[in-house]
């Protein structure tokens, strides 16, 4: 990225490797040769999209909404800045980063108080048991989820747990997840479910170290 001054007007120019895209400019516009940037439209597109809010309780107390698009290749689309907008409401801005190797391409449409999540820890520090040589420590997670909206919601829940390799002395024991995605490299626990208007779930389960 580097700043371009000319004419006395400051252009921002981006270099993106293997991003080559025509793009036909369908409608006629008047530009005045005033020196002044202006934005025209290139093209618009109905894509077809899934929904479903991902929340992460140890990193926010809300959900948020994640759009899935398949077949996203098809479009003529390059990595950039975009501005995001929900029921005509401005949610920010994002990057939309189209070197995914993916067939679905997951956009994030911003931060939904609708779904609402907590996550209690509770820990038997103090209560440690001596087996032999060795102590075990044993944790308890409790996660509550709420919607609080007026349509069902489709929810992917993400929780996070401790790493041990499986030939370190250390044994990392978990109970509880039998309906949950759990990957040992990266230590997380995902749960795919839907909640319909003002239901409530909770989630608990256990590990012992």
């Amino acid at each position: 990225s580097k700043a371009q001054n000319i004419g006395n007007v400051e252009f921002r120019e981006i270099e993106v490797s293997n991003a080559i895209a025509e793009y036909s400019i369908k409608h006629k516009y008047t530009i005045p040769s005033d020196s002044k940037p202006y934005l025209v439209d290139v093209n618009s597109y109905n894509i077809n999209a899934s929904y479903c809010y991902l929340l992460i309780p140890k990193l926010d107390a809300f959900g948020f909404l994640m759009a899935k698009i398949p077949d996203w290749n098809k479009y003529n689309l390059i990595p950039g800045t975009i501005n995001i907008y929900n029921k005509g409401s401005f949610m920010g801005k994002t990057f939309l980063n189209t070197y995914s190797e993916n067939d679905t391409l997951s956009l994030y449409l911003g931060k939904d108080k609708n779904i609402q999540t907590s996550i209690k820890e509770i820990s038997s520090d103090n209560q440690k048991n001596i087996i032999g040589n060795y102590y075990i420590d044993k944790t308890t997670i409790n996660i509550s989820i709420k919607n609080n909206s007026n349509e069902k919601l489709n929810i992917q829940l993400v929780d996070q747990v401790p790493i041990f390799k499986e030939d370190e002395k250390t044994k990392f024991n978990l109970q509880n997840i039998d309906l949950a995605n759990y990957s040992k490299n990266e230590g997380t626990l995902t749960w795919n479910f839907s909640l319909v208007q003002n239901e409530s779930k909770a989630i608990d389960y256990k590990y012992e170290i």
